[in-house]
């Protein structure tokens, strides 16, 4: 019942616009929930872009998402969007319903997700498709990356991000860094732990690691890596 009704607070504050043009449909919602006591963020995505960004003094998480469908879509049926709690932990999870094989042909869709949060929090995010952005993280960061460029930067712990493909770049990252990379380019500066990089395919960039940098695998592609302070290598 507790759980019931934190999701419910939630819902309350969602306000909607709407638009169309040439027979597609925007629409623009939002969410917001109190953070005190909330520790841990996982975020769920299915395809479009993802921005989250770490804030100090801020009290709620805050999402806002712009949904796009085709003519034949409704925002009440297919769209999910919701933020919940559980404990110490809170949950974004976006997506669309499934309707037979009509969705992604003939009705289009995606949905771009903007989050707000705490700094200090602690943060999981599975992405399905679309480019992902990453600022300003106090806690430990979890990334799952499915499709399309990814760009973290500013986190304040471990780090671990699994990238399927698209180019992906990471920046001062304090605290180790664990990084497995499947196909496109990879850019990594200024991390003060250690780095370690599995890679399936692509040229990667090091520039700066105030611990070892070790490679796991590299299959394809050149590495190129300056100012490592402690040892290279590569298994």
């Amino acid at each position: 019942m507790k759980r019931w009704t934190i999701i419910a607070a939630a819902a309350m504050l969602a306000t909607t616009t709407g638009c169309g043009f040439g027979g597609a449909k925007e629409e623009t919602r939002e969410l917001s929930l109190p953070a005190d006591g909330v520790t841990k963020f996982a975020v769920r995505t299915g395809s479009g872009d993802v921005t989250l960004e770490g804030a100090d003094g801020l009290e709620a998480i805050e999402a806002t998402a712009t949904v796009r469908l085709g003519s034949t879509g409704s925002f009440d049926e297919d769209v999910e969007f919701t933020l919940t709690r559980d404990g110490d932990g809170a949950t974004l999870t976006t997506g669309f319903e499934t309707n037979g094989w009509i969705p992604s042909l003939l009705a289009p869709r995606s949905m771009d997700v903007t989050v707000r949060i705490p700094r200090a929090m602690a943060v999981t995010i599975e992405d399905g498709s679309g480019d992902l952005v990453v600022r300003n993280v106090g806690g430990t960061l979890v990334v799952l990356d499915g499709s399309g460029d990814a760009d973290i930067a500013e986190i304040g712990g471990a780090t671990t991000v699994t990238d399927g493909s698209g180019s992906l770049r990471i920046e001062r990252v304090d605290g180790n860094l664990v990084v497995t990379d499947g196909s496109g380019d990879a850019t990594v500066k200024d991390v003060t732990g250690s780095l370690t990089i599995t890679d399936g395919s692509g040229d990667i960039d090091v520039d700066g690691v105030g611990g070892d940098l070790i490679v796991t695998d590299d299959g394809s592609g050149d590495l190129r890596s300056v100012g490592v302070q402690g040892r290279t290598i590569t298994e």
